[in-house]
């Protein structure tokens, strides 16, 4: 029969990308061929084989092919940039499967699996039309003008609705998602597939720790925040909680490591932390390796995700969630949907009310004061990990589902 061979597109650069490495493993694992096309920057390899996945970087483009390439994606949502390079590709290594990162090139991907005649799985990562609308809502100036003008929400809904029922699988993270392409995008539900944002414990707990750090904060009590940067992660709110918390807790350290987003933003906290007289005690690491983040999470007492309430944020349950877990780390989250499922379903930490840094200042100050209960929180997150939430069952899924496609 052959090995079946799978095209994975992801409009973004690689590495780092936690879901698409996993998923690209798990295939290669059991047989199947995974290619890679993405971005890539000046310099980097345009073809590499890593870890038996097979990548294919591009470059982005500027002047006139950027200008064409955008102006015909806000017209019909197809990149005619992609297209060419998706086209030559599927082509020439005869591509059974198109498997799409997230929803901006599902469409871009429909009109090339259609002249071939093959299916697209859409692996939509979160709900995107409600994440464009956290993202644009801190944006300013003639960029956001132009971008709330020609690509509102509204636009995203319609278009998310049309091609999600074009394609031929869905995958998405989160039980209120899958709910959301039913109810919303009329999309039949043996169409979806569960692929969630977990990890196998033993995974994360392999990696080797680094005494440097270890012995940096040994003898603080740290909270810490790990991943990407943007206003509706509310990462003021711990800046402000923090500032009620200085005398209560005379070694705390809070640690924001991650980066990313508006750099309009980062200075933003940065100015916050001069204002509220929090030198010394927060600290940002900038972007570091992903070798380092074990070590990071296992040198912290409380670990944070104080993200900002709306209907992005409310179906999110990313990453870092279930690798906080995995440590036996007690998490302090906002209240949402998903959140309240998982960390109060398993009695795994505390919530707050989105944006009210009094309550998350409780919440850490109670872990802080009752250390018995910040270590039953642990363990139950790591109970949770090993019995609920592991990539086992999400690799299970996926590749049910592919050999569902091929008929295996």
């Amino acid at each position: 029969m052959g090995v079946h061979r799978i095209l994975m597109v992801l409009d973004n650069y690689y590495p780092p990308d936690i879901r698409v490495s996993k998923e690209a493993a798990a295939l290669i694992k059991n047989g199947f061929n995974v290619n890679l096309i993405c971005w890539g920057k000046e310099g980097c390899l345009e073809k590499e084989v890593s870890d038996k996945l097979n990548i294919f970087r591009r470059v982005k483009v500027d002047g006139f092919k950027k200008i064409w390439s955008v102006f015909n994606y806000y017209v019909n949502f197809v990149n005619p940039v992609w297209f060419k390079e998706l086209d030559e590709i599927v082509r020439e290594l005869n591509i059974e499967v198109i498997h799409v990162h997230d929803l901006p090139l599902v469409k871009t991907c429909i009109k090339v699996a259609e002249k071939y005649d093959i299916p697209v799985i859409a692996d939509l990562h979160e709900n995107y039309p409600e994440a464009v609308k956290d993202w644009m809502s801190s944006e300013r100036g003639l960029k956001s003008r132009l971008y709330n003008l020609f690509m509102p929400f509204r636009r995203w809904r319609k278009y998310e609705r049309s091609v999600l029922q074009k394609v031929s699988r869905i995958i998405t993270i989160v039980e209120e998602t899958a709910e959301h392409y039913v109810k919303d995008c009329m999309v039949p539900a043996e169409r979806i597939t569960l692929v969630r944002n977990t990890d196998l414990a033993e995974n994360l707990l392999k990696y080797d720790l680094y005494s440097e750090i270890i012995e940096k904060y040994n003898g603080y009590f740290v909270t810490t925040y790990i991943g990407a940067f943007g206003p509706h992660r509310g990462l003021e709110i711990i800046l402000k909680a923090a500032s009620q918390l200085v005398e209560k807790i005379p070694e705390l350290k809070i640690l924001i490591v991650g980066g990313g987003g508006p750099p309009s933003y980062e200075n933003t906290l940065k100015s916050l932390v001069t204002d509220l007289n929090l030198e010394g005690i927060v600290e940002f690491t900038g972007w570091v390796n992903y070798t380092l983040i074990p070590t990071y999470i296992y040198i912290s007492n409380i670990c944070l995700i104080p993200y900002k309430l709306s209907n992005h944020t409310n179906d999110a349950l990313p990453h870092k969630l279930f690798q906080y877990m995995a440590f036996s780390k007690p998490v302090v989250a906002t209240r949402t949907r998903t959140f309240s499922r998982v960390v109060e379903g398993h009695n795994c930490g505390l919530l707050f009310p989105s944006e009210d840094y009094k309550a998350l200042a409780e919440c850490i100050l109670k872990l802080y004061e009752d250390r018995n209960l910040a270590l039953e929180m642990g363990r139950n997150g790591f109970k949770a990990v090993r019995e609920h939430y592991n990539w086992h069952d999400d690799e299970r899924r996926l590749l049910e589902l592919y050999n569902k496609i091929f008929r295996l």
